[in-house]
């Protein structure tokens, strides 16, 4: 039997939880709930499906993308006490920050949805995220995100622990989402949710923050997109 150390059991705990919440999310996109949940309804049980469907995407798409981060915030501190909890903490911080803003996205489109036809709708997320691969403020937030070392060393002092590790984690979020917000709406621009497709935005997501050539992937994807918007709008 092989013997795994503290840091290796952590990681093989937390890619445990990433799996098991990838499980429940296709469960979950199975059910009634889990189809409509994105589609905005001025009513708290649906708000709250919502917020229940968008935590566990975070934590099946998103929260693996921030691997580098936490591996290197880990071995920063794993002589520290309560190195566990200031994980913990950091990754709270994160989810905290996706599902704030997914919340706000919820509303902004139940306000947004009425105003367009589903076919208008559709094409202008998916020009809206295609244009986005270009923008400066795209590629600053990625630049941010693809550099987790210089990241910690900036937002990590070892003071207030529990509050740096927090922060570390909101903010890393806040960079994050200025990454890849528009890829993220894209899961309002359809009329049910699609495993598939969430499993393939996780996955260009997570190309283009953590590998070497991810930063290469921003234009081919906007055009793309940018060309779905038109068969959509043309069709």
């Amino acid at each position: 039997m092989i013997a795994l150390n503290e840091r290796q059991f952590k990681a093989t705990l937390l890619g445990a939880f990433i799996i098991l919440s990838w499980a429940v999310l296709w469960a979950w996109s199975q059910t009634h709930y889990g189809q409509h949940s994105h589609q905005p309804v001025a009513s708290i049980l649906p708000v709250l499906f919502f917020a229940a469907g968008w935590t566990l995407m975070t934590v099946a798409m998103m929260l693996p993308t921030t691997f580098p981060l936490l591996g290197l915030f880990h071995a920063m501190i794993a002589d520290r006490r309560h190195s566990a909890s200031l994980i913990g903490l950091c990754i709270t911080g994160y989810l905290i920050a996706w599902v704030s803003f997914g919340i706000l996205a919820y509303f902004g489109m139940l306000w947004l949805q009425p105003l367009a036809s589903a076919s208008n709708f559709q094409a202008a997320l998916l020009a809206i995220a295609g244009v986005y691969q270009f923008t400066p403020l795209k590629h600053y937030c990625l630049r941010k995100c693809r550099s987790p070392m210089s990241f910690i060393l900036g937002h990590w002092h070892g003071k207030n622990e529990a509050i740096e590790a927090f922060w570390l984690g909101a903010h890393h979020g806040l960079f994050c989402i200025g990454c890849c917000w528009s890829l993220m709406l894209l899961m309002f621009a359809a009329s049910s949710i699609h495993f598939l497709w969430m499993l393939a935005l996780g996955t260009v997501m997570a190309i283009e923050k953590n590998v070497s050539w991810g930063g290469r992937m921003s234009a081919p994807t906007g055009v793309l997109l940018i060309v779905a918007a038109v068969v959509v709008k043309t069709s």
